[in-house]
């Protein structure tokens, strides 16, 4: 086989079986041959190697970054806080931005993006599934167990099904955020922080949620959550996340609103 036509060979290898992943995901790879080149950068009509090589850093990120997930996964699975699921939310969207998915939802034949929060699960389970069909492409054995990393997942899975509601704009993702970030903060003992706890119920969401899916969440509304947050005996940093994602919220809010007025 001619050099040009083994790398012709692999790359549209390689294509098939993220075609194969979308078809089994509700995700779209947004450049399958970008992909491609990240992972096999020496690759090329001249020479064409099938396994990683030296010159390959891609994979070794992605491990990395997966090996820290599982970490955290564990320390969360024994006390959650908000700390670490901002960790693992962060982890995840560089994951998701080195594999280039984005998630879809299918409504009337028509494609949409999903809301990446809400849809949790999807990113999830798309990720791993990936990185491990890539590796087992490549013949590399990664550090982490597919199967531990999902099952370790159900538990942030099972947290966010309360803001699980796919009929929300995306830019009310920073709020639902938040709201996971409380929930993650004082999973571990609720009746400590009665207020936060209030705030995050299912009736007193779907209150909220119902008065801010037409309008911009006021700023008073956001003043208040942050005085329900600092008036908790949580930690300093536990404190700190959850008034720095209710200041995102702000921000959004004012550009909502500034973009409805013009």
């Amino acid at each position: 086989m001619l050099s040009f036509q083994k790398y012709q060979m692999h790359v549209s290898l390689f294509e098939s079986l993220l075609t194969k992943i979308e078809a089994e995901h509700p995700i779209t790879f947004n450049d399958k041959l970008s992909i491609y080149q990240e992972f096999y950068p020496s690759n090329s009509f001249i020479k064409t190697d099938f396994s990683f090589t030296n010159k390959s850093q891609h994979h070794r990120k992605l491990d990395r970054e997966f090996a820290k997930i599982e970490n955290t996964l564990v320390l969360y699975s024994r006390v959650p806080s908000a700390k670490l699921a901002k960790e693992i939310l962060i982890s995840y969207r560089k994951i998701k931005l080195h594999l280039s998915i984005e998630p879809i939802i299918e409504i009337n034949n028509n494609t949409f993006p999903k809301i990446e929060l809400n849809y949790f699960k999807d990113i999830v389970g798309a990720c791993i599934y990936t990185f491990d069909k890539i590796c087992h492409f490549s013949k590399y054995e990664k550090s982490t167990s597919s199967n531990s990393l999902n099952n370790l997942c159900q538990l942030m899975i099972r947290d966010i099904k309360f803001i699980n509601n796919e009929h929300f704009s995306k830019k009310y993702e920073p709020f639902f955020i938040f709201l996971f970030l409380a929930f993650a903060a004082i999973k571990h003992d609720p009746s400590k922080h009665p207020e936060l706890f209030n705030l995050i119920t299912k009736n007193y969401i779907y209150m909220e949620l119902t008065m801010i899916h037409t309008l911009p969440i006021e700023n008073s509304k956001l003043e208040e959550f942050k005085s329900i947050v600092l008036s908790t005996n949580l930690a300093p940093n536990e404190k700190q996340i959850l008034i720095t994602q209710l200041t995102e919220c702000q921000t959004v809010s004012v550009n909502n609103s500034f973009n409805n007025k013009t």
